[in-house]
Parts: structure tokens; sequence; C-alpha cells
């Protein structure tokens, strides 16, 4: 391939557009004729201002909304729409299109039909357990049967996928999964893993979680023990393998828990410090250093492992961790 060298282009060009003008000089110039030398002209003096309907600043808005599409997460900016809605569009409009309508009524009436034909479809002893368990909605039977009949979390996820729920309606995943996880007789981490993987799906759910576990949060002093162990467990699992951070902590008020709170956050941190690898700890407690927000959780977690965990019996194991861990909440930024 013959090798071309921008002054060679540049005079190519120019040659190029003199020839044009020379031979439209001496005819008759039609306005698309006259439009596309205008440009050409403009192209030549290198002054893009004289062509018409030129528009910088539109250009620069579009790289900025491109910037912004490429930065953000496309997961969150996904729209929505079913094949349902589009099979329905007639009847229901096209609700995705700004300014058109739809019809709620008809579309809460298909939702609760699609959930109420998916219960009945699982097997009459799965129901009753439903019903003792208080799932009283169709979509929280529905949810509450395909986490009880699937193989495995991964099976289990992607039924709960093809359950097809709104925005509302997947608040329940997360309700009913800690709610599955917290009746059980003995800790079953099933539930933490299908946890995991419905807060890496979605940022929704990771808040969702946290809400969820601030509510159990208060209500320590009425659970069992069993239920508060499946807690802990639970809690630690989603915070050790990042579908959480540690600053889901920062609503407890340390200076004022009771027996109970205190022995459900010891085992909590302990765990955390112990259970985990090395690398894995430092990760935990680095992710909420350097910011300015979560200081008090960071003093407050520094004073309760000093005075709750740290190990006057001479447990080295426990006492190693503790000193890597608040050397961690003390760095200046997060690793």
């Amino acid at each position: 391939m013959r090798t071309v060298s921008k002054s060679q282009f540049v005079a190519e060009r120019k040659d190029i557009i003199q020839l044009m003008q020379t031979k439209s000089s001496g005819a008759s110039v039609s306005g698309r004729m006259q439009f596309m030398l205008d440009i050409i002209t403009s192209l030549r003096t290198n002054n893009p201002q004289k062509i018409p309907g030129y528009d910088p600043d539109r250009i620069e808005n579009m790289r900025k909304l491109l910037r912004a599409q490429v930065k953000g997460s496309l997961g969150d900016n996904r729209l929505k729409i079913s094949l349902q809605d589009l099979l329905n569009a007639d009847c229901q409009g096209r609700w995705w299109i700004i300014g058109s309508s739809w019809s709620k009524k008809d579309t809460n009436a298909q939702e609760i039909g699609a959930a109420g034909s998916s219960s009945s479809s699982h097997q009459p002893h799965l129901m009753e357990l439903a019903r003792k368990q208080r799932m009283n909605t169709d979509v929280r039977k529905s949810i509450f049967c395909v986490i009880m009949s699937s193989e495995d979390y991964i099976d289990a996820f992607e039924k709960l996928l093809r359950l097809g729920l709104k925005d509302t309606q997947q608040r329940e995943l997360v309700h009913v999964t800690l709610h599955c996880c917290l009746q059980e007789k003995r800790y079953n981490p099933y539930y933490a893993f299908l946890g995991q993987k419905l807060c890496e799906y979605s940022r929704n759910h990771q808040v969702t979680f946290q809400y969820a576990l601030w509510d159990k949060f208060k209500e320590l002093d009425s659970i069992s023990s069993t239920s508060t162990n499946n807690l802990w467990r639970f809690c630690s699992h989603l915070i050790a393998h990042k579908a959480c951070s540690l600053s889901v902590l920062r609503a407890v008020q340390f200076t004022q828990l009771d027996v109970a709170e205190v022995r459900f956050f010891t085992s909590l941190l302990k765990c955390l410090l112990t259970e985990y690898p090395e690398e894995q700890c430092r990760s935990v407690f680095s992710r909420v250093a350097g910011f300015d927000h979560l200081k008090i959780l960071r003093e407050s977690l520094i004073f309760f492992m000093k005075h709750f965990l740290h190990s006057d019996s001479g447990d080295q194991t426990v006492n190693t961790r503790i000193s890597i861990a608040i050397n961690c909440l003390r760095t200046a930024h997060a690793t």
C-alpha cells in the first residue's frame, strides 16, 4: 500500500477543490450543488463555522452522553421491557415511551395471574409449607417454592429470574431468602450463596439486603438463638464475599448494646476475623477505611474488638487478626 503523507493529502485535496470550482464557475448551479460547494469551501479554509447547520455543542453533548453510558452500570440502565409488555402494547400502551399511557390495572392483574399460575404448578406439600411460613401473597409463594425446590443456588437464581418480577416485587426475593435462612434448624450456606448471587446481579438487591439486615438487628432480642446464629453466619458470608460492605454495621450503636446484641456482633466479627484467609480479612476491613462518613463506625469497631474480642488467655490467632483489622481501619485510604 502506498504511503501518503499529510502534506501530499492536503495538496491533492486543494487541487480537487480548485478543479470543482473551475468547472462549476461557468455553468448554472442548482441549490444542492451550491450547498455542496459552500461546504467544500468551508473545509478548504478550515472554517467549519460557515457550514450550514453546524453545531459544535450538539457533538459535545453526544460525547458526554456516550461517556456517561460507558462509565455507568449497564445493568442498572437497562430498560426492563418484558415480552408480555411488547405483545400487549395495543391494549396496555407503550409505557416505555415518554408521554405514553399504560393500564396499571391490567398489568397488575397479569402479574398476579402469572405468579398465581406459577404457584399452582408447584407440589401441594410446598404450597402447604409456604402457607405455614406465612407467605401471604402469590409472589412470595412463588419465590418460596422456587427456593425450596431448586437443586442448588445457581438453579434457584435462574428460576427466580424467569419469574419476571417487577421492581417492587423483586424486593421479595431478598425478604423470602432471608426468612428461609433464619427458619432453618441448622445454618445452611445455600441461602447465603443465593443472597450473594442476587447482590452481584443487581445493586438494588444489595440495598434491599442492607435495609433487611438493619431491621433484623433491631429484633435480636425477640428472635430465637438458632435464628440469631443463622443470621450472623449469613451476614458474615455476604460481607466476606463483598456482596455487602462492613458499612452495613453503621446503623448499630455499639456503645448501647444489650447482652443479646453483644453476643451477636461478637460472633459476627469473630467469624470475619478467624474463619477466612488473612488477605480476605484485610479486604473486609480495608473497604470501610478512608471514608469520612464512616469514621464513627471505624472507631466503634476498634472499641468493640478491643473490649469484647481481645483474648487475655493468649489466643494469638484472634489477637493477631484484631491487630490486622485495626491497622486496616486506621489506613488513610482504602485499598
